[in-house]
């Protein structure tokens, strides 16, 4: 029966992976990246389908329902089974080159548009990644609309009523 000894290699893996490893560094400014720029898109969606699903109309359960189905598909199971079929690949599809890729929007129609404005380069990529991106932006929304729709519904009927008497 060998013995199992614990070596303790403090910040060596941190060291490696930021003065050894060449892809590290810019996988990681390339993910926080995305993800400033992502989070306040799941954030702004979320919080507009909450507040719209929170309003009384016809086959809001639904609608719900709906909106929360990602967060379902998106288990494990469910998830292989979307990644293998086709109409999920299509659907991922990156930014349009021009060339008449899959994206949804032509990123040439985009700088056309930004460049009238006098927008830079840079944030036209990025708007037209986080269209392309819609997809995953709502697969990520459901449990944060989820909360956003919970706390909408905890306020008061009350306090609706003194802001319409009051003109807000």
């Amino acid at each position: 029966s060998g013995t199992y000894k614990y070596v303790f290699k403090g910040l060596e893996y941190y060291q490696y992976a930021f003065t050894g490893s060449p892809d590290f560094v810019s996988k990681l400014l390339s993910g926080l990246q995305q993800l400033i720029f992502e989070v306040p898109a799941v954030i702004i969606f979320s919080l507009f389908i909450a507040v719209v699903l929170n309003q009384k109309m016809l086959g809001r359960a639904a609608f719900r329902a709906i909106f929360f189905v990602p967060v379902i598909i998106s288990t494990g199971l469910m998830d292989s089974i979307n990644g293998s079929d086709i109409a999920s690949s299509q659907m991922s599809g990156g930014i349009d080159d021009g060339s008449g890729g899959s994206g949804l929007i032509n990123i040439m129609q985009v700088e056309e548009l930004f460049r009238e404005m006098a927008i830079g380069g840079e944030l036209v990529t990025k708007v037209v990644e986080l269209v392309n991106n819609i997809y995953n932006i709502i697969n990520y929304s459901g449990v944060q609309m989820l909360i956003f729709l919970a706390g909408l519904q905890s306020i008061s009927p009350a306090i609706y009523e003194a802001c319409t008497i009051d003109g807000a």
